[in-house]
């Protein structure tokens, strides 16, 4: 007769417990490190650097406890099971706490954003891949050992999408994560005849539920940590974090703790809509793309039709069309296109100034229309980097329209194209609080001239070659004296230490050049996803998945010859395709990340 007892000793008799640990640490993992992930991008507002560093240090980690493993015999099913939850709690609330060290309104700096990102995730993949390393070394089943990880891996890259597809609050990643701990506790503690203690299981697991209810009962709490005002509320898109500010009747919505759009810059919202409304005598149809208050400043014109592109539903306007800006086709000709994107200082914004997307732009306005944008410039003094990245994007619409003018003012520089003429307006039509009597009487020739004057270099924004986003980076480094040599400097250390301690033999050889280059191609493939649809925070599990399908897979492959020269061409061929395609469907990126997880498992 089967009893509950029976069943539990007859499971503990057949499961190998390496196996089951395994399969658990690739699916924790993973949702650990695609957690963390959103975590920072929402710290640090993550440019393409602060991703790079992201992945790298856990790479970098992993490999160091994959070599560890493999030389220390050192294991404990119970220990790993305690620090492995112990270092994800840990990781995740350093993340949330640490601005309030922060002397309010500082911004922190590269290194430290480096010295908060090992804190963190450091010990987790540490522990992941120390695991792997120790497992393969004691059993004779190497590749079905790197098989189950990337199943486990796989399963939780499944379970991170539907998360993330429901827009679930970033808790619950961590929660998840820790779902399969209780049984490898249960497991772990049973006594060489395969008998549990109750009284032990349940005594040891009042930490781990302390622990549960900690997570969930701070969790609105410690996420309001990361910013600087007081939030009301925090929702959670596949574009980022929105976070609402609400003071009085004024509101202001952060995407990634960057601001996205505010009621109390109302002087910028009067010159961002009215001085290019000022170029055109009858305005019929405008379209704004990234509504940051210029549909209530358009509100003030008669009998015009306003079209709105946003791509995160919850903070959309009514009527607004969701969709991809470089996807959104009309039968409509606009007379003002008013582009609502940030300062391209990572690749999201900075698909929106390239000389791809104003042809774009281009096909869908009248003969008179006017295109127009306005990002935050010093006028009086910019910094080098700031002053390049300035010139190219005047540069860069000089390329393609008859007529560039930029008008200064409040801060923020107007930066307007059409191929009819363009003029400094000497009042505005409709009301203003801040334009006519303000902006507008402040504004000489002396500073028109000044800031309209053709820049010295020549460089233009391409896809295939995006200068802007490259001085907007170098531009972030200088702000804290940071220089890409000392990054330089440490991937060289890496890669040297990386050479002394590889098996000396052909094989393993091949396999470091593999993995190394793997590691490459899916930050890449990450960074060119970004680049051409900025939706990254969300699609970072799905690229995951195809990843980690892809490793699963490539361990059916019996015989690879020629791997190497397969991988490089494989490599070049598809990172051509991507980059020179004008623009690459979503499925080609899930497709080329399967294709390198199963050509380097393989």
């Amino acid at each position: 007769m089967l009893s509950i007892k029976n069943i539990r000793q007859f499971i503990l008799r057949k499961i190998d417990f390496s196996l089951v640990i395994i399969c658990v640490s690739g699916f924790s993992s993973v949702i650990i490190q695609c957690l963390f992930v959103r975590e920072f991008l929402a710290v640090f507002s993550g440019n393409e650097l602060i991703l790079g560093i992201i992945l790298s240090i856990w790479l970098l980690f992993c490999g160091i406890g994959s070599y560890i493993g493999n030389k220390k015999q050192f294991w404990h099913h119970s220990l790993y099971v305690w620090c492995l939850f112990c270092f994800a709690v840990l990781g995740f609330f350093l993340i949330r706490f640490f601005p309030i060290f922060l002397e309010p309104g500082s911004v922190i700096s590269n290194r430290g954003i480096i010295y908060i990102i090992l804190g963190a995730e450091g010990p987790v993949s540490f522990l992941s891949g120390y695991v792997f390393g120790y497992l393969s070394k004691i059993s004779s089943k190497g590749s079905f050992i790197y098989r189950l990880e990337n199943l486990g891996a796989l399963l939780g890259s499944a379970v991170i999408y539907i998360l993330i597809l429901f827009n679930i609050k970033n808790s619950i990643f961590l929660i998840m994560a820790m779902v399969p701990i209780p049984f490898l506790f249960l497991m772990s503690n049973a006594n060489r005849n395969n008998i549990i203690n109750p009284v032990k299981i349940t005594v040891a697991s009042i930490p781990l539920f302390f622990l549960l209810f900690i997570i969930l009962f701070f969790d609105q709490k410690t996420a309001f940590l990361k910013y600087a005002g007081s939030i009301s509320k925090l929702h959670y898109t596949k574009e980022g974090e929105v976070a609402l500010m609400v003071f009085e009747e004024d509101t202001t919505i952060l995407l990634n703790n960057t601001l996205y759009k505010s009621s109390f810059i109302l002087p910028v919202k009067e010159q961002t809509v009215h001085i290019p409304a000022s170029q055109v005598e009858n305005i019929y149809n405008v379209l704004v793309i990234f509504d940051r208050g210029h549909v209530s400043e358009l509100s003030k014109y008669n009998s015009i039709n306003i079209d709105i592109i946003e791509t995160i539903p919850f903070i959309a306007p009514q009527k607004s069309t969701i969709i991809s800006p470089a996807q959104f086709t009309s039968d409509k000709k606009y007379d003002i296109i008013y582009l609502g994107s940030s300062i391209p200082e990572n690749a999201a914004s900075n698909r929106f100034y390239t000389v791809r997307f104003f042809k774009k732009m281009q096909s869908l306005m009248s003969q008179r229309a006017v295109l127009s944008f306005t990002l935050p410039f010093n006028e009086n003094y910019m910094q080098k980097n700031e002053y390049l990245l300035f010139s190219v994007l005047q540069n860069t619409l000089k390329s393609l329209f008859q007529y560039v003018l930029i008008f200064p003012g409040s801060g923020h520089a107007t930066f307007m194209a059409s191929n009819s003429m363009l003029h400094i307006p000497e009042k505005c039509h409709v009301p203003t609080e801040y334009l006519s009597s303000y902006i507008l009487p402040s504004i000489t020739d002396k500073r028109i001239e000044s800031v309209n004057k053709y820049a010295e270099t020549h460089f233009i924004n391409k896809t295939t070659k995006p200068i802007a986003l490259y001085f907007a980076l170098q531009n972030w480094m200088d702000t804290f004296d940071f220089s890409i040599i000392i990054l330089a400097v440490i991937l060289i250390c890496v890669l040297f230490l990386s050479i002394l301690i590889i098996p000396h033999s052909l094989p393993a050889f091949s396999v470091a050049t593999s993995g190394f280059t793997t590691g490459i191609y899916s930050v890449g493939i990450m960074l060119l996803y970004q680049a051409t649809f900025g939706s990254l925070y969300g699609e970072i599990a799905l690229l995951v998945f195809t990843l980690t399908l892809g490793f699963v897979a490539g361990t059916k492959i019996p015989f690879f010859p020629h791997s190497d020269l397969v991988i490089g061409l494989y490599t070049l061929g598809s990172f051509y395709l991507l980059i020179f395609i004008p623009h690459p469907p979503a499925p080609l990126f899930f497709i080329c990340h399967f294709g390198i997880g199963l050509l380097s498992s393989a």
